[in-house]
């Protein structure tokens, strides 16, 4: 069973020192414990996170948040919101030129200060298009992606797929957007003709 989730997939905090798979981990295993054999992929989720709604940033929390995301997993199986299907793959890997704006402030500001000294000026990303017998596509992506970039490039995204390149925002005065370090515009470009091959192929 593949599903896509978009939404961060953390409650822990900096202070947790511990392995841990957080929500995505206790949601696994909760679906397994029913007989399920999950596999839980981020979708684009880069302007969606659980700390709006967590109460905590401990294990009871992530706790809490993981069991009510595998309820929630059952609950689309159970209502026959779900399809059976094979599977197809492709991928394609893209020279990406990183860009670090000089703009931000704050946290942001020396997050960038740091990565842009040690950053090398371009980076080969793996990007991956898995279709499922039923019709549907995702767009695997090394990128947190906003989740507006679904509706952009008319697939569901998958994020943080085999590596990590920050966010992939729109330009705007926000922390994700700081945190895209690649031109957002060139890197869309780059994500359609991608998906065209790979469409093609």
């Amino acid at each position: 069973m593949i599903a896509v989730i978009p939404c961060h997939p953390t409650v822990l905090g900096p202070e947790n020192l511990k392995y841990s798979g957080d929500i995505f981990g206790v949601a696994a295993s909760a679906l397994e414990e029913r007989g399920y054999r999950p596999i839980l992929l981020q979708g684009a989720s880069g302007d969606i996170s659980t700390r709006r709604t967590r109460l905590s940033r401990d294990y009871s929390e992530a706790q809490r948040i993981g069991r009510a995301l595998a309820e929630r997993v059952v609950k689309a199986i159970l209502s026959g919101d779900v399809r059976q299907a094979g599977v197809k793959y492709g991928e394609e890997r893209a020279v990406l030129r990183l860009k670090f704006r000089e703009d931000a402030a704050g946290e942001a500001g020396a997050v960038i200060s740091r990565v842009s000294k040690i950053a090398p000026r371009k980076a080969a990303a793996r990007i991956g298009l898995l279709r499922l017998g039923g019709g549907e596509e995702f767009l695997l992506t090394p990128f947190e992606p906003a989740y507006a970039l679904q509706e952009e490039l008319g697939i569901g995204l998958v994020g943080v797929a085999y590596d990590y390149l920050g966010y992939l925002a729109p330009p705007g005065d926000y922390y994700e957007s700081y945190m895209t370090f690649v031109d957002f515009w060139e890197t869309l470009g780059v994500l359609k003709r991608v998906l065209r091959d790979l469409r093609g192929a």
